[in-house]
């Protein structure tokens, strides 16, 4: 710059008029009033997502890599609900989700490993299995042709999904999962003996752990055991039968049938243990009374068993060979788990939102 000069002063800012400060001030309002407005609006849709919309996609089951959400476990739990509303029974809110949330992942299990053992079901099996179900057992010379026995079929299938409210997907899916448990549960079952050792068995339920001891007293003083069970039993089917339960096998009361745990209490009779059915417990033996869950609604009950007979071979009755497969079947379950991935995620909190969804779905839940 050339001596003697001076550089120019800066010109002064040029203030806003005041219509410019208005609008600036409307904008600013504008905008915080959007955000209140937007906060406002988020507060009950966040509510409404996390009632309505996270939970049922939440998963609740794993096994391996399929997991089931709480959705679908809502769905299974409002069939088995109109189910027990049909046959006038109230489903049992208590403990039912928790009992099918380990069904689903039992049942899922199984259907991944059946294939290790040659076990398979078609879509073929699926078919005659739900035909069986909605149309019953037909006669081998059935003479409704078979075009109407098909519209019947449909018209019968159609009927029953609008019942349980389930898609034909979703159902012939339960099939599956029956037919895999079931023929599992029959191949473990090959290796149960068909003759073993048994015990007859006499049972007297009564209400108390006193009624039982004074049972007992009355026992060993000479009174016979049908009469005591007139006296004191509870149970109309005991009293009917004088208490016998016929013949059992081992496992059918395993908690009976190596020892028998008693009930510590002063002056009872009884030892803390005593030996079980199978373990040295011979004809006459009065086995100390055992807790029990009885009744429909699982009321706490002491009975009292008195072996009266043994045989060292006797065939296993149809029905107590199904309970020895079905504990076979847990047993298997109970080895199987850990190899896999099976994780459940049902939490207090989980059971609440879905004790909810099933009484706003059923009038009498609500009435209860």
């Amino acid at each position: 710059m050339p001596a003697g000069r001076h550089a120019p002063a800066p010109s002064p800012r040029r203030r806003p008029s005041r219509w410019q400060q208005e609008q600036r001030k409307a904008r600013v309002a504008l905008f915080l009033g959007i955000v209140a407005v937007a906060v406002v609006l988020a507060i009950p849709a966040y509510g409404y997502y996390t009632t309505f919309i996270r939970p049922p996609r939440e998963w609740v089951v794993q096994v391996n890599e399929r997991t089931f959400t709480m959705g679908y476990l809502v769905k299974l739990l409002r069939m088995f609900q109109r189910g027990a509303e049909i046959t006038g029974q109230q489903a049992g809110l208590g403990t039912m989700p928790f009992q099918v949330v380990q069904a689903l992942s039992d049942n899922e299990l199984i259907r991944q490993v059946a294939p290790r053992y040659n076990i398979s079901v078609t879509p073929q099996d699926i078919d005659r299995e739900v035909r069986q179900r909605i149309l019953g057992q037909r006669p081998p010379q059935d003479p409704t042709p078979p075009d109407q026995l098909e519209r019947e079929f449909r018209e019968r299938y159609r009927q029953y999904l609008g019942t349980i409210r389930l898609s034909e997907e979703e159902h012939r899916q339960l099939v599956e999962w029956d037919l895999y448990r079931e023929r599992l549960r029959d191949l473990l079952g090959q290796a149960i003996p068909t003759v073993q050792p048994q015990v007859r068995l006499s049972r007297l339920t009564v209400p108390t752990h006193q009624k039982a001891l004074e049972v007992a007293r009355r026992f060993r003083e000479g009174q016979p055991f049908p009469k005591l069970v007139s006296e004191y039993s509870i149970d109309d089917e005991e009293v009917r039968k004088d208490g016998d339960i016929g013949w059992v096998t081992k496992g059918i009361y395993p908690d009976l049938d190596d020892k028998v745990s008693c009930f510590p209490e002063p002056g009872s009779p009884f030892p803390q243990e005593m030996p079980g059915l199978f373990a040295g417990a011979e004809p006459g033996t009065l086995l100390c009374p055992q807790m029990r869950s009885w009744g429909p609604q699982g009321e706490s009950v002491w009975q009292v068993y008195l072996v009266t007979e043994k045989a060292a071979a006797r065939e296993v009755e149809p029905q107590q060979r199904e309970v020895l497969k079905a504990r076979a079947l847990e047993k298997w379950l109970a080895e199987e788990r850990p190899k896999h991935i099976v994780r459940i995620n049902f939490d207090s909190e989980k059971y609440e939102w879905v004790v909810k969804q099933l009484r706003i779905a059923s009038p009498r839940a609500r009435g209860g």
